[in-house]
């Protein structure tokens, strides 16, 4: 400027006495007269001062970095608390870097004034300790985000200010834990890993221990230490042996013992079978199952009793069968048998009393039916017959009327094919019917005897015989007291297998047809 007018250089000026002033925003302003006469001028180089201000930066509490970066001037501090400096004036940008964190400000120096700015983050520190050696943790913020991770103890400084969550790992086991981080101070944070122990024993010893995740942790006898407190399942595995589920509650600072005997997985099976045979009354085979069981562990409370009752209940199943077919004499000798085991078995007992009543009766009804006329008669007629030895005789009852049966196995043998040929029916005392019948055979004859009388009121007895002639001489039936037509040539099979055949075949055809005939 001359005279407060803008000029250029080589512009021309009045002559005589001038103000020169320049000015420039970064610079301090120059000012000088001037006498100008004819001719030009050359003022040289004129060096401008720079102008300054004072920039003051503060932090609390120290920045990790401080960065202060203008046009013409810029400086980082390492844990500084700040500065006070005279810089160029400019706009400045400032950045305070902490641990966990940064804040940043833009500052404008004028010439010859304090430009001041001072960070105050709201942070704090976390102290972490741990009172097991070798556990780690991870430090995440409100939003799930990892802060900071390594080994405890730790310290964690600089955190901005809220609450964090603590996941601290050992061994596999973890914990978590909330700290609250305020400004201008230190959180002290323990975590604490506690644990209990557990004392494993076995009967045979030896069987490896199982955590419930499947992990093995050793052979019994052992004893496991750093085990969480709270509910812990284990299973004993050894072979030839049950596993054996295991459920201890373990306690802080304290040593839980558990013992047990391992039990023989043949005993298991067998005693498994014991008692499905005995549920489903086969008591032969429940008993040589209990009785495996015994063999593997003789002084076993539960084989003894599985063995006490079949014992018990097969000699009331035979006493049963027994009586059932009137073999009285037999069922009571299992149901005394059966007492002997079982004193105070009341089916025993009424079974008892009534089979013996039964075998009284029937020793009277025996010796009434040695003595029915039936028999007699069949007897008497069967002996006087040479050849009647030769062919077993047979007996069969019913509770059938007298006429009923008669006419029942009349029509039997007649209804069947071939047919039989009454040649002989009669009655030859009251209450008795006879029959004589032929059956033509292919290369013999096929001869029935039956014999039967009214025994008692709600009894018929039937007694039968099947005699087998082949081509031969002529024979004479019921010893001729009953005159019989038969064929010329015929003579009592021979006990070769094809005559065998013969008689069983006539026995089993009589058999059948008498059956349908009383039943």
């Amino acid at each position: 400027m001359l005279d407060g007018q803008r000029i250029m250089s080589g512009q021309p000026i009045p002559i005589g006495s001038h103000q020169l002033s320049i000015s420039h925003p970064k610079a301090e302003p120059f000012s000088t007269n001037l006498f100008i006469w004819y001719g030009p001028h050359h003022l040289g180089e004129i060096a401008l001062k720079r102008s300054t201000g004072t920039l003051s930066v503060q932090s609390d509490p120290a920045a990790a970095l401080l960065t202060i970066m203008g046009p013409e001037f810029a400086i980082t501090l390492t844990n500084s608390a700040g500065m006070t400096r005279t810089v160029p004036t400019d706009q400045y940008a400032l950045e305070a870097q902490y641990g966990h964190g940064r804040l940043t400000q833009s500052i404008s120096v004028t010439p010859n004034s304090v430009a001041s700015w001072r960070f105050a983050p709201r942070i704090g520190n976390l102290q972490l300790t741990c009172n097991q050696h070798g556990a780690t943790y991870q430090l995440l913020n409100a939003d799930g985000v990892v802060v900071e991770s390594g080994d405890l103890p730790s310290t964690v400084r600089d955190l901005p200010e809220g609450s964090y969550k603590v996941v601290a790992l050992r061994h596999g086991d973890q914990r978590e834990e909330t700290a609250l981080v305020q400004r201008g101070s230190t959180k002290n944070l323990e975590v604490k890993f506690t644990y209990g122990s557990a004392m494993l024993e076995s009967e045979p010893s030896g069987a490896t221990v199982e955590t419930s995740d499947g992990r093995s942790r050793g052979r019994t006898p052992i004893r496991l230490d750093e085990l969480r407190p709270g509910r812990w399942e284990f299973v004993l595995h050894r072979d030839d042996y049950e596993p054996a589920q295991v459920s201890l509650d373990i306690a802080s600072d304290q040593t839980v013992s558990f013992r047990t005997n391992l039990v023989s997985s043949a005993y298991v099976r067998a005693m498994n079978d014991a008692r499905q045979y005995l549920q489903s009354a086969d008591y032969d085979r429940a008993l040589e199952a209990a009785s495996v069981a015994l063999r593997i562990a003789p002084s076993d409370e539960a084989a003894a009793t599985i063995q006490k009752q079949a014992t018990v209940q097969r000699r009331l199943q035979r006493a049963e069968g027994f009586g059932k077919r009137g073999e009285y004499t037999r069922a009571i000798g299992e149901l005394e048998s059966a007492l002997e085991v079982a004193p105070d078995n009341d089916r025993a007992r009424q079974l008892l009393a009534d089979f013996k009543e039964r075998e009284r009766a029937q020793a009277e009804r025996r010796q009434q039916e040695q003595t029915s006329r039936a028999k007699v008669m069949f007897d008497a007629f069967m002996a006087k017959n040479n050849d009647s030895g030769l062919f077993e005789g047979h007996e069969l009852k019913t509770s059938k009327s007298l006429a009923d049966v008669e006419s029942g196995i009349m029509n039997a043998l007649q209804g069947t094919m071939p047919a039989f040929v009454i040649n002989q029916h009669g009655s030859l005392e009251p209450n008795t019917f006879y029959i004589d019948a032929r059956q033509e055979l292919p290369k013999g004859l096929r001869q029935c005897v039956v014999i039967a009388g009214q025994t008692f009121p709600d009894e018929v007895q039937v007694f039968w015989k099947v005699l087998e002639y082949e081509k031969g001489q002529s024979t004479s039936v019921l010893g001729g007291l009953v005159s019989v037509s038969t064929n010329v040539g015929l003579t009592p099979v021979r006990q070769t297998r094809s005559g065998q055949y013969q008689i069983t075949e006539g026995i089993e055809l009589v058999r059948g047809l008498l059956q349908r005939a009383v039943e």
